[in-house]
């Protein structure tokens, strides 16, 4: 399916937004990539070309006003427009950590990037969708925003702002063509989540995944393709009457208090 939109995959160098990305070019989008990682950046974009497509790569870290308002103008003067964005980017700093203990540096890094950063790319993605007459968004969030996580109360507090600013946001330019909704994550085989398994037993990573699988009715962690399908679609016009929505997909495992 040959689209011809421009998609900025914010994040997309790892996780849920690197298969966001590549799925996207296998379905026929302009695809430009941020991140920090130049490293994992090259992996991605090399996944692309052997997929037939192609993408381009600008290296940005999105708590820097500067660099986001930069990285929408050079979308803009590569391609023309920016028909979808993807804000995928966040960090697990500070995960493991029990409130009191964080300290205010790693709260600030945190936040900076998960929600000010976001806030940052909907800003600017939002002034150019204004720009060109509409437009759609989606702000991967986390089942974690959906409440709170022992050892994560920053994570989860910014994961639910980001869902307060999607939100707002689809209510304020609902009339302007622009459409903005959240994907709400749950277990998903990305760096970041193997990355808690490493932290909470640094000998037997696995034994925590498996202990994490217990609780999911699946029984398994979802691919990070599958979360890129549902993303896509929120994007796409097949959701034309969707804003404002948190798209939960976590394989049941909030189910039981949602």
């Amino acid at each position: 399916m040959q689209t011809g939109k421009v998609i900025l995959v914010v994040g997309g160098t790892s996780g849920i937004g690197s298969a966001t990305a590549q799925l996207a070019a296998e379905r026929g989008y302009t695809v430009v990539i941020a991140g920090r990682d130049p490293q994992k950046a090259a992996q991605v974009m090399k996944a692309i070309k052997e997929k037939g497509a192609l993408a381009h790569f600008l290296q940005t870290d999105i708590s820097d006003s500067r660099q986001v308002a930069h990285l929408v103008d050079e979308v803009v003067r590569l391609y023309g427009r920016m028909d979808a964005a993807c804000n995928s980017a966040a960090l697990d700093e500070g995960v493991g950590v029990a409130l009191a203990d964080v300290e205010e540096e790693a709260y600030d890094y945190q936040m900076g990037v998960n929600l000010k950063g976001i806030w940052l790319c909907m800003k600017y993605q939002i002034r150019q969708m204004l720009k060109q007459g509409g437009g759609s968004l989606v702000n991967v969030s986390s089942i974690n925003g959906l409440g709170g996580a022992q050892g994560a109360s920053i994570y989860s507090a910014a994961k639910s702002g980001m869902l307060g600013l999607t939100k707002s946001a689809a209510q304020e330019y609902a009339t302007a063509g622009i459409r903005i909704n959240a994907l709400c994550a749950g277990a998903f085989k990305t760096p970041m989540l193997e990355n808690v398994f490493k932290k909470a037993n640094p000998d037997n990573p696995s034994q925590v995944e498996e202990q994490y699988k217990a609780f999911i009715p699946m029984q398994r962690i979802g691919h990070p393709s599958e979360a890129a399908e549902a993303i896509l679609w929120l994007l796409s016009d097949q959701a034309s009457y969707i804003t404002g929505h948190s798209m939960i997909i976590d394989g049941g495992f909030s189910s039981s208090f949602r």
